[in-house]
Parts: structure tokens; sequence; C-alpha cells
């Protein structure tokens, strides 16, 4: 009788081990992705937003021009803009049960990661359309603020 317990108790023991690697596996691993990304996303805004800055023009104009971009980071920025796109994507349907896990885990509102997103793959179209650098940092501000990174 001692023995069943005892066995018992070691199949229980492997039972909630198991349980609690699946959990991790399933929730936990993907959240901690998405806040990965979310993280890199804040990096790369701060990274490349000295590539649209303005020009301190030495004369006193009204209208302050464009920095001359050297093409090579512009394409280097919108490339990574479309990457972190498609992670910030990825990441975010990797999460099941999202709704719940938003409020768990304190992550941003599912129209908010899918508005940076889409925010983020206008940025590095727009780099090359208008690369007027008011309208890249208003994008900026609205990423940072709908995944709250500010």
């Amino acid at each position: 009788m001692e023995i069943a317990i005892l066995i018992y108790l070691i199949l229980a023991g492997i039972f909630i081990y198991v349980l609690g690697e699946v959990v991790i596996k399933i929730m936990i691993d993907p959240v901690q992705e998405l806040k990965r990304v979310i993280a890199e996303i804040a990096f790369k805004l701060i990274h490349y937003s000295h590539v649209f800055k303005l020009s301190t023009a030495d004369n006193s104009s009204a209208a302050t021009p464009e920095k001359e971009i050297d093409a090579e980071k512009l394409e280097e920025a919108a490339n990574e803009y479309r990457r972190l796109a498609s992670l910030l994507n990825a990441a975010f349907r990797l999460v099941p049960f999202y709704g719940l896990t938003r409020i768990v885990f304190a992550l941003p509102k599912e129209a908010d990661i899918i508005s940076a997103r889409n925010a983020l793959m206008d940025m590095s179209e727009e780099i090359f359309t208008t690369p007027k650098s008011f309208v890249i940092s208003e994008k900026r501000k609205s990423i940072e603020m709908m995944l709250k990174v500010i």
C-alpha cells in the first residue's frame, strides 16, 4: 500500500512538472518573445531617429531644410522597420488567448499592436516617398505610445 502511494506521488510530481513545462512553452515563451520584439522596436526607433533629424540651419529662414540623408542609411532603416513590423506581427500571433494574456502580462492592446505594425510598415515606405522628419517623428511617437515603451 505504501509503495502504491509512493508511485502515485512520483507520477503526480512528474505530471505537475510536465504541465509546468507545457505552460512555459505555450504561454510564457511567446509573451517573452513579444516583449523582446517590443524592446527591440523601442531600441531601433531611437537608434534610427538621427537619420530623420532636421538640420539646424545657420540662417534664420522660416523653412528649415532637411539634411542630406544617405540613401544607404535610408535603405537600412526601411529594411529594419519592415523586419520589425514582421517580427511584431509574428510574435503577436504566437501569444495564445491574447485578450486574457494581455491583462495578466500587461501587454499592449491588440488594436495597438496592429496599429504599431502598420505604422512601422508606413515608416518603411514613407522613408523614400516623403522623408520629412516631422512625419517620421509623429509615427515614431505613436508607435512608442501604442507599445507602451515611453
